[in-house]
């Protein structure tokens, strides 16, 4: 009965447009009246849904899956609990668009608020979805030593944090050795012990990978480096016997050169009454005249590095000389003589 009057239509989001007739019925004092009808178009609004993976970790990028109805635009966006990591949105009006979430090194789990706003003839509706992003945790393996002699036995003490205000236990660990790496052990803490069976040093890579409760993995990489064992070995297995006087740095006997395994070499000529008679260093057999015949001597040798010493040896002997020995008979009388 007013002049003027506020109608309020009731939400469509049927998919269609709703028409209206708004008659305006006019009476005067002497009940006369007239009418007169115009129509209203309630345009359908969107209905805006979508579904996107809530969780992750490290540097990931989703894809929502936009099931919006009765759209004719979108317009996306993301909005971080922690201003220091946005997430970046290729094209924020696609239909579907590729989010990428920075990975978080923060310490402390991550949200963001996804949300899409659906538009058609100028209605609007809207969705927000929450991602959590947590963190990247922190993997530390940390051994007692880095380096030594073979065998070397190595603990391994892990030092790893989860992030997010987590207990360590909460994370899962697994131990690989060598290239290719191996899997050794899923245990927390690690001990093993690494050989060295070559002439140089040799280097092992130990990793460890942890996994957080939220499926967050990193690694720590490690590496054990083993000294080799020192090598003694003439090139020489064996000599004949020779004829006195024998100078025993004649027969060519030689210690092989392994340089990286062997700090230095000793020489030491010991003759048949057991007495040390000559020592020498490096490669090359010392000088010793033997001058008895049907007599022999052991030369030694010992390479030596800072992790042990290793040995070999060599006999080496004289025989006996000839003895020129012959008869004349007769010795003496005439021509012919035989």
């Amino acid at each position: 009965v007013a002049g003027n009057t506020n109608i309020t239509f009731n939400d469509n989001q049927t998919g269609n447009s709703i028409f209206y007739n708004i008659t305006l019925v006019v009476t005067d004092s002497r009940q006369c009246s007239d009418d007169t009808t115009k129509q209203v178009e309630l345009f359908t609004r969107p209905i805006a849904e979508f579904s996107i993976v809530d969780t992750g970790c490290g540097l990931i990028s989703y894809t929502p899956t936009n099931s919006t109805q009765y759209a004719s635009s979108y317009n996306w966006s993301a909005i971080e609990s922690n201003t220091l990591f946005p997430a970046n949105i290729t094209t924020d009006i696609d239909f579907e668009p590729l989010i990428t979430f920075p990975e978080n090194t923060s310490g402390n789990e991550i949200t963001y608020t996804i949300e899409l706003l659906a538009e058609l003839n100028g209605c609007k509706d809207s969705l927000e979805k929450t991602v959590t992003i947590y963190p990247t945790p922190e993997v530390i393996a940390t051994p007692n030593t880095d380096i030594g002699c073979g065998p070397l036995t190595v603990d391994f003490t892990n030092d790893s944090d989860p992030g997010n205000a987590e207990d360590p236990t909460s994370m899962q660990f697994n131990w690989y050795v060598g290239e290719p790496y191996i899997f050794e052990d899923s245990t927390t803490n690690f001990i093993h012990t690494f050989y060295n069976t070559t002439d140089d040093t040799l280097c092992y890579s130990v990793i460890l990978e942890g996994t957080t409760q939220h499926g967050c993995i990193n690694k720590d990489t490690t590496q054990i480096c083993v000294y080799p064992e020192p090598i003694a070995q003439l090139n020489l297995d064996s000599v004949d016997c020779e004829c006195a006087e024998l100078e025993i740095s004649t027969l060519g006997i030689t210690a092989l050169d392994f340089p990286q395994a062997n700090s230095g070499i000793n020489w030491t000529v010991v003759d048949s009454s057991g007495n040390i008679v000559q020592t020498g260093t490096g490669l090359n057999c010392p000088s010793w005249t033997m001058y008895d015949q049907n007599d022999f001597l052991w030369v030694y040798i010992e390479a030596y590095n800072d992790c042990n010493t290793a040995s070999d040896s060599i006999y080496i002997c004289t025989k006996e000389d000839p003895i020129a020995a012959f008869t004349v008979s007769p010795q003496q009388g005439c021509h012919p003589l035989d």
